[in-house]
């Protein structure tokens, strides 16, 4: 399989290619990763990785995954009681740092509101709160929402009112 052949059939198919720390991931809906997909991204794998940044997301997890260690082990000497608000996080992120399509539709959800908190623009506002209101049931229903977010997020970016999502800075360690 060609590397066209095989970036055409992976799109044609709606899965997605991500670099974990130098692993290539195939992910996507159930069946959807034929073994001619797993071929190809075997023969390519080289060449892809070398296309892909590295996944923050990962990144991002690998981050609160050390963050909720240190609050377990502060929970664990009396020192805080945040541990009990993360006691579901070992349930929904497997060891890679990926959950389930459940958790990726939180995450942008929080985004969206993220994005709406401070938007005054109710044009903007009338595009955006549908999509964070949406309630996906399945895999599939995620996937399609999560088309119409990219589309309309990449709409909104064009035409240069896409809001910036509130992100507090990155606290510091005291010295």
């Amino acid at each position: 399989m060609t590397l066209t052949a095989f970036f055409l059939a992976v799109n044609a198919a709606g899965v997605r290619l991500v670099n974990v720390n130098g692993h290539l991931q195939l992910r996507g809906p159930d069946g959807s990763i034929t073994p001619e997909i797993r071929a190809g991204a075997a023969e390519h794998k080289a060449a892809i990785l070398a296309m892909l940044p590295p996944s923050a997301l990962c990144d991002d997890a690998r981050e609160q995954a050390e963050e909720h260690a240190a609050i377990k082990s502060a929970d664990a000497t009396g020192a805080t009681g945040l541990a009990a608000a993360l006691a579901g996080w070992d349930e929904t992120v497997r060891g890679d740092g990926w959950g389930d399509w459940q958790l990726e539709w939180q995450m942008e959800v929080g985004l969206l509101c993220l994005r709406m908190r401070d938007c005054a623009d109710e044009a903007v506002l009338a595009k955006l709160k549908p999509l964070a209101d949406a309630k996906p049931t399945t895999l599939a229903d995620w996937l399609e929402l999560g088309r119409c977010i990219r589309n309309t997020e990449g709409e909104l970016r064009q035409a240069g009112s896409l809001p910036v999502p509130y992100w507090p800075p990155k606290a510091r360690p005291a010295s």
